[in-house]
């Protein structure tokens, strides 16, 4: 059951509803900006659904205490293999010139010799592929965590609350294949920045970062002080 209080003014413009969130059920106001339980994010998925705001949404730092919820992923991708296109087509090149090479001169002493830049553009192009394959982007509520390595792998962490800056970049190139590049500046020494490239949607990816961004600082009273 829905219920309402009434505040002190208009009572239409300023009643408070309670609504049920669509993660874990649990009763939030519906001025929030995320569950204080499983830190959904209540504010942009009523405005997705095109439902009215009855009033500005409150402070994550309310809404959202500090230590409440679990941790779970709210976005997952990879690059695309669309930044591999240059090799792929230089390594075809290769291929198809050598090999028709071999074909033309098959009765030289010499003619075998074409199959060793065959043979590298092949790998090359197949490293290629396996490198941008095995890459993937995680974010969760509190973090962000990049994969990769094919023979060894490497995860990297980010805490959410380290991020100072973020850029959406996209070149013509990208943009005709509806990609484009998230740049990051973080206060992490090993990671100072960090660079999602060639990724779909970049600006929704974006919003979604600043909005956990902004819960993470709240909740842990972090705040960004630069020293001239």
């Amino acid at each position: 059951m829905v219920e309402c209080q009434e505040m002190v003014g208009n009572p239409e413009t300023n009643r408070m509803a309670l609504i049920q969130c669509p993660d874990c059920g649990v009763e939030v106001s519906d001025r929030a900006v995320a569950c204080p339980k499983c830190a959904c994010p209540i504010a942009e998925i009523m405005k997705e659904q095109g439902a009215p705001a009855l009033s500005t949404p409150s402070s994550p730092v309310l809404d959202v205490p500090a230590g409440s919820g679990e941790e779970r992923t709210v976005w997952e991708g990879r690059p695309s293999q669309v930044i591999n296109l240059g090799v792929y087509l230089l390594g075809s090149l290769v291929v198809v010139g050598f090999a028709g090479l071999g074909l033309l001169f098959r009765e030289s002493d010499y003619a075998k010799l074409v199959v060793i830049p065959v043979l590298v553009s092949l790998f090359t192009m197949l490293w290629k592929y396996l490198e941008v394959r095995v890459r993937r982007i995680e974010l969760t509520t509190e973090r962000l965590r990049t994969y990769r390595g094919i023979l060894s792998k490497q995860i990297d962490n980010l805490e959410l609350y380290r991020i100072k800056d973020l850029r959406v970049r996209q070149t013509l190139f990208l943009r005709i294949f509806g990609l484009g590049t998230v740049d990051l500046e973080t206060s992490d020494r090993t990671t100072p920045q960090v660079r999602l490239g060639a990724i779909r949607d970049p600006r929704g990816l974006c919003e979604q970062l600043r909005t956990y961004v902004e819960i993470q600082r709240d909740r842990k009273r972090v705040r960004e002080v630069d020293f001239q």
